[in-house]
């Protein structure tokens, strides 16, 4: 029994020596004539230069459109009638100065403030 305990602690002790060499090489040794290794990557495309591609391609892309002028004289066209609303004019809302310390404006009614302001213009 003691000589299986006794091979086993030569075993363990021989394993553990060469782990200890090879770990102590890995990092400590071989500090002699290295070759390094150049190599030349590629620089990666951000996704900003790959979005600015796609962009570029499809702008090249409309570059061949080309549009027929005639339908702007056409009956149909000129036809169109306008739907749009017209806002009326803004009033002035809220201090002239808004960084002014409070109080130091004199009290003005909004309406006579927009009055003042579309004057000076």
């Amino acid at each position: 029994m003691q000589e299986i305990l006794k091979r086993k602690k030569i075993i363990y002790a021989v394993i553990t020596l060469v782990v200890a060499f090879a770990v102590y090489s890995f990092f400590f040794g071989g500090s002699g004539n290295k070759t390094e290794v150049v190599t030349i990557e590629k620089p990666v495309l951000s996704d900003e230069s790959i979005k600015g591609r796609d962009l570029l391609k499809v702008l090249l892309s409309l570059n061949g459109i080309k549009l027929d002028e005639e339908i702007f004289a056409s009956r149909l066209f000129t036809g169109l009638r306008d739907f749009g609303i017209s806002l009326p004019p803004t009033s002035v809302v809220g201090r002239e100065n808004p960084f002014a310390p409070l109080g130091s404006e004199e009290s003005q009614p909004a309406a006579q403030r927009a009055a003042t302001t579309t004057k000076k213009k």
